[in-house]
């Protein structure tokens, strides 16, 4: 059963007639938006249940405050960055872009157990899941697999997961202003959120996942013990989400190390890039990778990966 949320936009000025136009533009699927210009109208729906997020700005905290009990989350716009300690709502500094805002309103509301949220956009399988890993590791496997992501990300919605133990993209991932991104929430925010059985999980990932140069990516953990804590259950959970709940095409894992999550990941990857070994130790580590496989009883996982040199790779996007 679909049960989007209900979010009311609250303003007298042109503010807000922006704000909206580019929620139509960007198409925020969990959203069901509306623009209020009168508090009587306001009110009304508020009291027949129908607003499940207020968002406006910080000159209506008074009036807001009769809706207090009719609205599960009512968020203001400040225009300073000190919040008071006094105040009834959740306040959200308003001259900063409108993508920023929308990642700290939908953080907000992944976060609110009170506000029921279903979406089911699929009912089958709808993107394909592709994973890099190379057993003996080494530098080049993350820019082979974000530089694939990239690629594929001309032709399709493609979204960049980072599994890796350690972020290393500051020179590539940067925001709007060209700054590397340094303070980022990442896969450990995304694993903590799934062990605490929370239920929307695709609305938390819209408030995490950063875009550079029309790549959505997924960034890796703060700390590296985190992806130790992911269960298979997790990562059913993650894939389930990804696949079911967002309008991905293509969905390209970077993997750093093997853990039972990771396995199961291997297991329903589409396909698998694995760069080719150069040297003995190389060539010994991936033999021991394909021994376990085959002592697993999982051949298929090796049938459906595909040796690519790292250096010299196919543009992946013109074979899809």
């Amino acid at each position: 059963m679909l049960k989007k949320i209900r979010l009311a936009l609250y303003d007298k000025s042109d503010y807000m007639k922006n704000f909206m136009q580019y929620l139509y533009r960007q198409k925020y699927h969990a959203l069901e938006t509306r623009l209020f210009t009168s508090f009587e109208n306001l009110l009304c729906q508020a009291k027949k249940g129908e607003i499940d997020v207020l968002l406006g700005g910080e000159e209506a905290e008074e009036e807001f405050t009769v809706l207090h009990s009719l609205i599960p989350q009512i968020i203001l716009l400040s225009e300073g960055n000190m919040v008071r300690e006094d105040s009834a709502f959740c306040k959200i500094f308003k001259y900063q872009s409108v993508p920023d805002i929308m990642r700290e309103v939908l953080a907000v509301v992944a976060d609110d157990d009170s506000i029921v949220y279903t979406e089911k956009r699929a009912t089958h399988k709808s993107a394909e899941i592709l994973a890099v890993y190379a057993p003996f590791g080494g530098s080049g496997v993350s820019q082979y697999a974000f530089s694939m992501a990239k690629d594929l990300s001309g032709k399709f919605r493609t979204l960049y997961v980072n599994l890796e133990a350690f972020y290393g993209f500051c020179e590539i991932v940067t925001d709007k202003k060209g700054k590397p991104v340094e303070d980022f929430r990442g896969m450990s925010e995304v694993i903590f959120y799934i062990r605490q059985k929370k239920e929307k999980l695709a609305l938390k990932l819209e408030s995490i996942i950063v875009t550079e140069q029309k790549l959505d990516c997924l960034l890796t953990v703060e700390d590296y013990r985190d992806l130790f804590y992911m269960t298979k259950e997790d990562m059913n959970k993650l894939i389930q989400v990804l696949l079911l709940e967002t309008d991905y095409e293509k969905i390209v894992f970077d993997i750093g190390f093997i853990t039972d999550a990771m396995m199961v990941l291997l297991e329903k990857a589409d396909r698998i890039f694995m760069p080719e070994a150069r040297h003995p130790i190389q060539k010994s580590k991936q033999q021991a990778f394909e021994r376990l496989i085959l002592r697993e009883h999982l051949e298929q996982i090796w049938n459906k990966t595909d040796k690519v040199p790292v250096l010299h790779r196919e543009n992946i996007s013109e074979k899809r």
